[in-house]
């Protein structure tokens, strides 16, 4: 299966960059500052259901798999852990902007339509050691039908009912034991805990993508849809929004 890869290398280009800081941050680390910015920014409402517990962590480095030249990853925070200690979930840090450095861009799609479907696949493919970087020659295409084994994409009612997005994924890591923190405290905490990883990207045509990640235990992993379930209507894309 032939793809173009787009996955966005955002913890990679922003460390070599010395754009990790605060100081460069677009906003402060407090939940109010990341709420009001994608609120201003991308028309997006996020609130944190009440009973998920505060890690006061933001902008922390995670990749998909911890090997130097394996580099698909990204950065997370804030993040929270569920009352019963068996899911956290960590929020992106940025979001992927769809329309972002493109002009006068009047392609319109159907419901049915998911743009960041390769960024799902680069992760999985990374996840099981096939992917390492754009253009490597060590790359492997994922059979179509085993990428069912771990992916799911809802589209329509279900996408705006939840969320009022036009569609989004569930995708499960299939070595997500292999995955990677940079910050040691998150880490370890990983490692101890949470063995199983799942990403929910929420999309909304011609806006933004909104990635989240889900840490299990093997308990948490077994009802990770009641976990997925608890952020309905807490993530709302504001239908009126137009930017500045």
């Amino acid at each position: 299966m032939k793809i173009i890869k787009c996955f966005v290398f955002t913890a990679t280009i922003l460390i070599a960059t010395n754009l990790y800081s605060q100081e460069s941050w677009p906003y402060k680390n407090n939940l109010s500052s990341y709420k009001q910015y994608f609120k201003e920014n991308f028309g997006i409402e996020i609130s944190f259901p009440k009973k998920l517990k505060d890690l006061d962590k933001y902008s922390k480095v995670w990749k998909v798999r911890q090997e130097k030249e394996k580099i698909s990853g990204s950065f997370y925070g804030p993040f929270f852990i569920t009352k019963d200690k068996n899911c956290m979930i960590a929020f992106s840090s940025t979001f992927f902007n769809l329309n972002s450095g493109k002009k006068n861009n009047k392609k319109t799609h159907t419901t049915f339509y998911f743009n960041w479907k390769s960024q799902v696949i680069t992760e999985i493919e990374t996840s099981l050691g096939m992917y390492y970087r754009p253009r490597d020659s060590r790359n492997r295409d994922i059979n179509q039908a085993e990428l069912y084994n771990y992916v799911n994409f809802i589209f329509g009612k279900q996408a705006k009912e939840k969320y009022n997005a036009d569609s989004y994924s569930v995708s499960n890591l299939p070595d997500a034991h292999k995955t990677y923190f940079v910050d040691e405290s998150l880490e370890k905490l990983r490692k101890k805990k949470y063995p199983y990883c799942t990403s929910l990207f929420i999309q909304k045509d011609k806006r933004a993508v909104l990635d989240i990640k889900f840490f299990f235990t093997k308990k948490g992993f077994k009802k990770k849809e009641k976990y997925i379930n608890m952020l309905d209507k807490h993530i709302w894309f504001d239908e009126n929004f137009k930017p500045n």
